[in-house]
């Protein structure tokens, strides 16, 4: 219950998470190293698999493992399971397609209006509190989506000289009728 071991904690995590993303990114469009081609999405996807299929037997093994002794490995897989573990396969797909295909930026906001997708989906079916600061979360998350869609110039490093805009339909159209096309 200590607020700075928890503050801590959570901007760890946040780190940790952001470099995993940016380095996974990196893989899957350029590859390792420049002498060695970047994998296909799905040799990527069974390599990552591979790899964390031993700790997965270990955990299950010195958490449950006089359980799956006695009771066999899939005890208790049913529709529900089976329907579980798709949701979680085509997800880790899509996020696979999103980095390959898109950007680390994108795939979180993305995650971030699933969150709150997921949230208010809750709060529909299941009655689920809302809080006033879930509703901020919201606010920020869809303002920064429309920041980010908006388009707004990107600026060089200091001393480049120069000075980029990233265009949209929506702002090209703004400076069109302005008459600085």
């Amino acid at each position: 219950r200590n607020q700075v071991v928890g503050v801590s904690a959570v901007l760890v995590t946040c780190l940790c998470s952001t470099f995993a993303s940016v380095w996974f990114e990196k893989v899957l469009k350029h590859g390792v190293s420049t002498d060695v081609p970047p994998l296909a999405l799905w040799s990527s996807n069974i390599l990552l698999a591979g790899l964390s299929l031993p700790l997965a037997w270990a955990t299950a093994a010195v958490h449950d493992g006089g359980r799956l002794v006695e009771l066999g490995l899939f005890y208790g897989v049913d529709l529900l399971v089976l329907c579980v573990l798709a949701s979680h396969v085509a997800g880790g797909l899509l996020v696979s397609l999103t980095l390959k295909y898109a950007d680390n930026v994108l795939k979180t906001f993305a995650t971030a209006a699933a969150l709150v997708l997921s949230c208010v989906g809750s709060y529909l079916l299941f009655g689920a509190s809302v809080s006033r600061v879930f509703l901020v979360g919201v606010a920020l998350v869809f303002s920064s989506t429309l920041l980010y869609s908006l388009g707004l110039p990107l600026r060089c490093v200091a001393g480049s000289g120069c000075v980029q805009r990233r265009f949209t339909k929506l702002s090209s159209e703004r400076e069109r009728e302005e008459g600085r096309d």
